[in-house]
């Protein structure tokens, strides 16, 4: 989402562009890990992210999704790195996870209370 975009690129939500849920930074919008692997430390995210891969720039620009630098544009930047961001299918191996199930009991009645 646009704020954590915002914590990403260090920029207001107008300047980087990614206003909405589901709408990702632009191709070459540099985040905290494009900085952070310049001075030589490898950074992944780790949790809920929520970001999506810029496919309309990175198809105008040549860059295939598999390539090094697609999977970078992919990933905001960051290693990448197998996230849980929080969707629990119900063909899961667990379909009521233990997080669930605290937050059910709680007083989160949805579903999936993610």
């Amino acid at each position: 989402g646009p704020s954590r975009m915002s914590a990403y690129t260090g920029r207001y939500v107008r300047s980087h562009g990614s206003t909405h849920n589901g709408v990702p930074l632009r191709v070459g919008e540099p985040t905290l890990g494009d900085h952070l692997r310049e001075v030589g430390v490898r950074c992944a995210l780790i949790g809920k992210a929520h970001m999506r891969a810029d496919e309309e720039g990175m198809a105008r620009l040549g860059i295939a999704r598999d390539s090094i630098i697609g999977v970078r544009v992919a990933e905001c930047g960051f290693e990448p790195f197998e996230r849980d961001d929080g969707l629990h299918p119900s063909t899961s191996y667990d379909p009521d996870p233990a997080y669930d199930s605290y937050l059910r009991e709680q007083g989160f009645d949805a579903d999936n209370p993610w």
